[in-house]
């Protein structure tokens, strides 16, 4: 007995000339891929967009941006000092002392809960300063910082598993 084949599976062999040239009687790629019954696979109230090449990104001259971006003015707002608790089981309270030198002290006290900060803006003149951090538990940490508009021109107070450190800047 031959074997059976399903109706769904037979198709024609499909040749092609030796020279390459299209065969008129060859099936396209696209008919071959669909439903051989020939009806419409989209299904119903599904809608496809027309193929449209203005939508295909092309890197063109219009989309280059050689130009210089513009200048970045230094910001008259300038933060002088930020406190840090980076503890997160302890409250602690930081007394600052700022000594310019010209001799001007100035005295700040903080108290700041687990993983809170306080920054400072604008409240000193630009200038260098000796900044004395002392904790409740007596711990104290000294540095000389510059103060003024650019980030690395400012205090970091920072405090967390009892100590505390006092760098010049951010960077």
């Amino acid at each position: 007995m031959p074997p059976h084949r399903s109706p769904s599976l037979q198709h024609d062999p499909v040749t092609f000339p030796e020279d390459g040239s299209a065969d008129s009687e060859s099936p396209d790629v696209d008919s071959a891929a669909a439903d051989p019954s020939g009806a419409d696979s989209t299904p119903t109230g599904v809608s496809f967009p027309a193929a449209d090449d203005s939508s295909r990104h092309v890197d063109d001259e219009s989309d280059r941006h050689d130009e210089e971006p513009p200048s970045v003015e230094p910001s008259p707002i300038s933060e002088d000092v930020l406190v840090r608790n980076y503890d997160v089981e302890r409250a602690y309270r930081i007394d600052l002392t700022f000594r310019g030198v010209d001799g001007d002290v100035r005295r700040r006290t903080y108290r700041l809960d687990p993983g809170e900060f306080h920054s400072e803006v604008d409240t000193l003149p630009a200038g260098e300063y000796e900044v004395t951090a002392e904790l409740d538990t007596g711990r104290t940490a000294t540095a000389r910082c510059r103060i003024g508009e650019a980030p690395d021109r400012m205090a970091l107070v920072e405090v967390g598993n009892w100590n505390v450190s006092v760098t010049d800047g951010v960077y």
